[in-house]
Protein backbone atom coordinates (compact mmCIF):
# COMPACT_ATOMS: atom_id res chain seq x y z
CA UNK A 1 0.00 0.00 0.00
CA UNK A 2 3.09 2.59 0.97
CA UNK A 3 4.47 1.87 -2.75
CA UNK A 4 1.24 2.54 -4.62
CA UNK A 5 0.73 5.31 -1.94
CA UNK A 6 4.44 6.74 -3.41
CA UNK A 7 3.57 6.68 -7.16
CA UNK A 8 0.46 8.51 -6.41
CA UNK A 9 2.03 10.82 -5.19
CA UNK A 10 4.92 11.16 -7.75
CA UNK A 11 2.16 11.40 -10.42
CA UNK A 12 -0.15 14.32 -7.98
CA UNK A 13 0.50 16.55 -11.14
CA UNK A 14 -0.88 14.10 -13.77
CA UNK A 15 -4.14 13.45 -11.39
CA UNK A 16 -4.86 17.01 -10.71
CA UNK A 17 -4.66 17.64 -14.63
CA UNK A 18 -7.13 14.13 -15.12
CA UNK A 19 -9.45 15.75 -12.29
CA UNK A 20 -9.29 19.11 -14.52
CA UNK A 21 -10.21 17.22 -17.78
CA UNK A 22 -12.89 15.43 -15.98
CA UNK A 23 -14.62 19.15 -14.72
CA UNK A 24 -14.53 20.38 -18.32
CA UNK A 25 -16.08 17.15 -19.74
CA UNK A 26 -18.64 16.77 -17.35
CA UNK A 27 -19.38 20.49 -17.83
CA UNK A 28 -19.48 20.27 -21.61
CA UNK A 29 -21.91 17.19 -20.89
CA UNK A 30 -23.97 18.86 -18.61
CA UNK A 31 -24.53 21.99 -20.41
CA UNK A 32 -27.81 21.36 -22.14
CA UNK A 33 -29.66 19.86 -18.71
CA UNK A 34 -28.20 22.99 -17.09
CA UNK A 35 -29.46 25.58 -19.94
CA UNK A 36 -33.17 23.71 -19.63
CA UNK A 37 -33.04 24.15 -16.18
CA UNK A 38 -31.98 27.95 -15.54
CA UNK A 39 -34.36 29.12 -18.46
CA UNK A 40 -37.73 26.54 -17.51
CA UNK A 41 -40.36 27.75 -15.44
CA UNK A 42 -37.99 27.69 -12.36
CA UNK A 43 -36.48 31.16 -14.02
CA UNK A 44 -38.53 33.41 -11.99
CA UNK A 45 -37.19 31.75 -8.92
CA UNK A 46 -34.69 33.94 -7.27
CA UNK A 47 -33.11 30.83 -6.06
CA UNK A 48 -33.93 27.46 -8.06
CA UNK A 49 -32.21 24.92 -5.94
CA UNK A 50 -33.94 25.79 -2.87
CA UNK A 51 -37.21 26.15 -4.31
CA UNK A 52 -37.17 22.86 -5.90
CA UNK A 53 -37.19 20.92 -2.36
CA UNK A 54 -39.73 23.90 -0.25
CA UNK A 55 -42.80 22.76 0.78
CA UNK A 56 -42.10 18.86 0.97
CA UNK A 57 -41.25 18.51 -2.94
CA UNK A 58 -44.08 19.96 -4.55
CA UNK A 59 -42.44 22.61 -6.66
CA UNK A 60 -40.46 19.82 -7.66
CA UNK A 61 -43.52 17.53 -8.84
CA UNK A 62 -44.72 20.88 -10.95
CA UNK A 63 -41.74 20.73 -12.35
CA UNK A 64 -41.43 17.84 -13.41
CA UNK A 65 -44.75 18.36 -15.13
CA UNK A 66 -44.39 21.17 -17.11
CA UNK A 67 -40.42 21.37 -18.40
CA UNK A 68 -41.31 17.57 -19.17
CA UNK A 69 -40.82 17.97 -23.07
CA UNK A 70 -37.81 20.16 -22.82
CA UNK A 71 -36.09 17.53 -19.76
CA UNK A 72 -36.31 14.66 -22.52
CA UNK A 73 -34.67 16.91 -24.26
CA UNK A 74 -32.09 18.09 -22.21
CA UNK A 75 -31.31 14.86 -21.04
CA UNK A 76 -31.22 12.40 -24.71
CA UNK A 77 -28.59 15.29 -25.74
CA UNK A 78 -26.93 15.30 -22.24
CA UNK A 79 -26.60 11.10 -22.30
CA UNK A 80 -25.31 11.89 -25.92
CA UNK A 81 -22.56 13.92 -24.55
CA UNK A 82 -21.92 11.96 -22.01
CA UNK A 83 -21.03 8.58 -24.20
CA UNK A 84 -18.96 11.07 -26.30
CA UNK A 85 -17.08 12.32 -23.13
CA UNK A 86 -16.80 8.94 -22.19
CA UNK A 87 -15.04 8.10 -25.19
CA UNK A 88 -12.60 11.25 -24.93
CA UNK A 89 -11.70 9.92 -21.76
CA UNK A 90 -10.20 6.64 -22.35
CA UNK A 91 -6.66 8.62 -23.32
CA UNK A 92 -6.25 10.26 -19.98
CA UNK A 93 -7.09 6.61 -18.61
CA UNK A 94 -4.63 5.68 -21.06
CA UNK A 95 -1.90 8.20 -20.08
CA UNK A 96 -2.52 7.71 -16.47
CA UNK A 97 -1.98 4.10 -16.75
CA UNK A 98 0.86 4.33 -18.62
CA UNK A 99 2.28 7.24 -16.24
CA UNK A 100 1.68 4.60 -13.35
CA UNK A 101 3.52 1.88 -14.30
CA UNK A 102 6.91 3.48 -14.52
CA UNK A 103 9.55 6.37 -13.28
CA UNK A 104 9.90 8.12 -15.75
CA UNK A 105 9.35 11.61 -16.96
CA UNK A 106 5.74 11.97 -18.40
CA UNK A 107 6.10 13.14 -22.55
CA UNK A 108 4.14 13.72 -25.31
CA UNK A 109 7.05 11.45 -27.99
CA UNK A 110 6.79 9.09 -24.80
CA UNK A 111 3.98 8.39 -22.75
CA UNK A 112 1.62 10.32 -25.35
CA UNK A 113 1.75 8.44 -28.17
CA UNK A 114 2.22 5.11 -26.80
CA UNK A 115 -1.46 6.09 -24.75
CA UNK A 116 -2.63 7.12 -29.02
CA UNK A 117 -1.65 3.88 -30.39
CA UNK A 118 -3.73 1.67 -26.90
CA UNK A 119 -7.12 4.04 -28.10
CA UNK A 120 -8.48 1.57 -30.52
CA UNK A 121 -7.86 -0.93 -27.93
CA UNK A 122 -9.19 0.29 -25.34
CA UNK A 123 -12.22 1.46 -27.03
CA UNK A 124 -12.99 -2.09 -28.58
CA UNK A 125 -12.48 -3.24 -24.63
CA UNK A 126 -14.71 -0.20 -23.88
CA UNK A 127 -17.49 -0.99 -26.07
CA UNK A 128 -17.30 -4.96 -24.97
CA UNK A 129 -16.97 -4.11 -21.31
CA UNK A 130 -20.28 -1.88 -21.64
CA UNK A 131 -22.38 -4.72 -23.62
CA UNK A 132 -21.88 -7.22 -21.31
CA UNK A 133 -22.78 -4.61 -18.20
CA UNK A 134 -26.35 -4.19 -20.18
CA UNK A 135 -26.62 -8.02 -20.37
CA UNK A 136 -25.93 -8.78 -17.36
CA UNK A 137 -28.09 -5.45 -15.49
CA UNK A 138 -30.57 -6.63 -17.92
CA UNK A 139 -30.80 -10.22 -16.59
CA UNK A 140 -30.98 -9.51 -13.31
CA UNK A 141 -33.21 -7.05 -13.62
CA UNK A 142 -35.42 -9.53 -15.37
CA UNK A 143 -35.24 -12.24 -12.43
CA UNK A 144 -35.94 -9.87 -10.04
CA UNK A 145 -39.16 -8.99 -12.01
CA UNK A 146 -39.97 -12.72 -11.73
CA UNK A 147 -38.85 -13.04 -8.32
CA UNK A 148 -41.39 -9.92 -7.20
CA UNK A 149 -44.09 -11.40 -9.09
CA UNK A 150 -46.13 -8.09 -8.74
CA UNK A 151 -45.47 -7.78 -5.26
CA UNK A 152 -44.33 -4.34 -4.19
CA UNK A 153 -40.65 -3.96 -3.09
CA UNK A 154 -40.97 -3.20 0.12
CA UNK A 155 -42.88 -6.10 0.58
CA UNK A 156 -39.84 -8.44 0.74
CA UNK A 157 -37.14 -5.58 1.32
CA UNK A 158 -34.67 -8.08 2.25
CA UNK A 159 -34.78 -9.26 -1.87
CA UNK A 160 -34.90 -5.97 -3.36
CA UNK A 161 -31.12 -5.58 -1.13
CA UNK A 162 -30.34 -8.45 -2.22
CA UNK A 163 -30.95 -7.87 -6.31
CA UNK A 164 -29.27 -4.48 -5.33
CA UNK A 165 -25.96 -6.22 -4.41
CA UNK A 166 -26.04 -8.40 -7.51
CA UNK A 167 -26.48 -5.36 -9.68
CA UNK A 168 -23.51 -3.73 -8.34
CA UNK A 169 -21.50 -6.88 -8.58
CA UNK A 170 -22.50 -7.89 -11.93
CA UNK A 171 -21.48 -4.51 -13.05
CA UNK A 172 -18.67 -3.93 -10.71
CA UNK A 173 -17.01 -7.51 -12.59
CA UNK A 174 -17.03 -6.64 -16.01
CA UNK A 175 -15.43 -2.90 -15.17
CA UNK A 176 -12.83 -4.98 -13.04
CA UNK A 177 -11.84 -7.62 -16.08
CA UNK A 178 -11.54 -4.85 -18.22
CA UNK A 179 -8.46 -2.88 -16.13
CA UNK A 180 -7.06 -6.03 -15.73
CA UNK A 181 -7.43 -6.33 -19.71
CA UNK A 182 -5.99 -2.68 -20.04
CA UNK A 183 -2.98 -3.57 -17.54
CA UNK A 184 -2.47 -6.59 -20.15
CA UNK A 185 -2.42 -4.54 -22.76
CA UNK A 186 -0.11 -1.78 -22.14
CA UNK A 187 2.24 -4.18 -20.34
CA UNK A 188 3.00 -6.49 -23.47
CA UNK A 189 1.11 -5.03 -26.30
CA UNK A 190 -1.20 -7.78 -26.63
CA UNK A 191 -4.13 -8.23 -28.73
CA UNK A 192 -7.92 -7.67 -27.03
CA UNK A 193 -8.95 -11.48 -26.53
CA UNK A 194 -5.56 -12.27 -25.55
CA UNK A 195 -5.44 -9.15 -22.70
CA UNK A 196 -8.87 -10.19 -22.13
CA UNK A 197 -7.73 -13.92 -21.81
CA UNK A 198 -4.86 -13.05 -19.48
CA UNK A 199 -6.71 -10.56 -17.49
CA UNK A 200 -9.12 -13.21 -16.30
CA UNK A 201 -7.05 -15.63 -15.54
CA UNK A 202 -5.11 -13.43 -13.33
CA UNK A 203 -8.33 -12.66 -11.03
CA UNK A 204 -9.35 -16.69 -11.17
CA UNK A 205 -5.61 -16.94 -9.59
CA UNK A 206 -5.65 -14.40 -7.14
CA UNK A 207 -9.00 -13.58 -6.47
CA UNK A 208 -9.11 -12.16 -3.23
CA UNK A 209 -5.92 -10.06 -3.49
CA UNK A 210 -7.94 -8.92 -6.77
CA UNK A 211 -11.45 -7.90 -5.21
CA UNK A 212 -9.32 -6.07 -2.07
CA UNK A 213 -7.89 -4.12 -4.87
CA UNK A 214 -10.70 -3.16 -6.36
CA UNK A 215 -13.43 -3.30 -3.77
CA UNK A 216 -11.28 -1.18 -1.29
CA UNK A 217 -11.15 2.03 -2.67
CA UNK A 218 -14.14 1.34 -4.55
CA UNK A 219 -16.39 1.34 -1.09
CA UNK A 220 -14.62 4.05 -0.71
CA UNK A 221 -16.12 6.05 -3.23
CA UNK A 222 -19.30 5.22 -2.51
CA UNK A 223 -18.77 6.63 0.82
CA UNK A 224 -17.40 10.00 -0.50
CA UNK A 225 -19.78 10.49 -2.83
CA UNK A 226 -22.66 9.54 -0.09
CA UNK A 227 -21.14 12.11 2.26
CA UNK A 228 -20.78 14.83 -0.85
CA UNK A 229 -24.55 14.98 -1.16
CA UNK A 230 -25.15 14.84 2.64
CA UNK A 231 -23.27 18.14 2.94
CA UNK A 232 -24.50 19.24 -0.65
CA UNK A 233 -28.05 19.28 1.43
CA UNK A 234 -26.36 21.07 4.08
CA UNK A 235 -25.16 23.87 1.84
CA UNK A 236 -28.69 24.06 0.52
CA UNK A 237 -29.78 26.37 4.09
CA UNK A 238 -26.90 28.93 3.83
CA UNK A 239 -28.56 32.48 3.21
CA UNK A 240 -25.99 34.02 0.36
CA UNK A 241 -27.25 32.30 -2.92
CA UNK A 242 -23.61 32.55 -4.30
CA UNK A 243 -21.78 31.71 -1.28
CA UNK A 244 -24.01 28.46 -1.42
CA UNK A 245 -23.06 28.25 -5.02
CA UNK A 246 -19.76 28.21 -5.29
CA UNK A 247 -19.06 26.88 -1.68
CA UNK A 248 -20.92 23.76 -3.69
CA UNK A 249 -18.72 23.95 -6.12
CA UNK A 250 -15.68 23.45 -4.30
CA UNK A 251 -17.44 20.21 -2.60
CA UNK A 252 -18.02 18.69 -5.66
CA UNK A 253 -14.51 19.37 -7.23
CA UNK A 254 -12.76 17.97 -3.85
CA UNK A 255 -14.93 15.20 -4.48
CA UNK A 256 -14.11 14.27 -8.07
CA UNK A 257 -10.56 14.78 -6.99
CA UNK A 258 -10.64 11.77 -4.54
CA UNK A 259 -12.66 9.66 -6.81
CA UNK A 260 -10.10 9.97 -9.71
CA UNK A 261 -7.31 9.49 -6.67
CA UNK A 262 -9.11 5.82 -5.38
CA UNK A 263 -9.36 4.98 -9.30
CA UNK A 264 -5.75 5.63 -9.58
CA UNK A 265 -5.02 3.89 -6.79
CA UNK A 266 -6.68 0.76 -8.06
CA UNK A 267 -5.11 0.94 -11.64
CA UNK A 268 -1.95 0.88 -9.93
CA UNK A 269 -3.01 -2.31 -8.26
CA UNK A 270 -4.18 -3.45 -11.12
CA UNK A 271 -0.45 -2.79 -13.16
CA UNK A 272 1.13 -4.01 -9.86
CA UNK A 273 -0.42 -7.34 -9.91
CA UNK A 274 0.12 -7.69 -13.86
CA UNK A 275 3.48 -6.93 -13.45
CA UNK A 276 3.67 -9.93 -10.88
CA UNK A 277 1.86 -12.39 -12.56
CA UNK A 278 3.96 -11.94 -15.75
CA UNK A 279 6.28 -14.60 -17.17
CA UNK A 280 10.22 -13.59 -16.48
CA UNK A 281 11.94 -12.95 -19.96
CA UNK A 282 14.46 -16.15 -20.43
CA UNK A 283 17.83 -15.14 -20.84
CA UNK A 284 18.83 -17.02 -24.17
CA UNK A 285 22.41 -15.47 -24.17
CA UNK A 286 24.25 -17.94 -23.00
CA UNK A 287 22.78 -20.75 -24.97
CA UNK A 288 23.46 -18.55 -27.91
CA UNK A 289 27.27 -17.88 -26.75
CA UNK A 290 27.57 -22.01 -26.46
CA UNK A 291 26.20 -22.44 -29.86
CA UNK A 292 28.98 -19.73 -31.01
CA UNK A 293 31.38 -20.97 -29.35
CA UNK A 294 34.70 -20.71 -32.01
CA UNK A 295 37.20 -22.72 -29.44
CA UNK A 296 39.32 -25.36 -31.13
CA UNK A 297 37.79 -28.45 -28.75
CA UNK A 298 34.48 -26.99 -29.60
CA UNK A 299 34.41 -27.98 -33.29
CA UNK A 300 36.41 -30.84 -32.41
Amino acid sequence: MIGSLRVLWRRAGLLALIAAANLVVSSVASSPWSEVVGSGSLADFPDADAALFADGGMILVEWLRMDAKALLGALRATLLLSSASALLLLFPVALLMLGLSDSEKLSFTGHGQRAFRALPRFLLLYGATLLCQAILIALVALCYGLSMDGSQPWAYSWLTVGFAVLGLIVWGLPSLLQDLARAQLLARERGVITALVRGTLLFATRPVETLVAYAAPALIGLCVVAAAVALTAKTVTLAHAGLRQWSQFALHQACVFVLVVLRAYWLERAIRLTKTSLPAPVDTRADNAEQADPSPGHDA
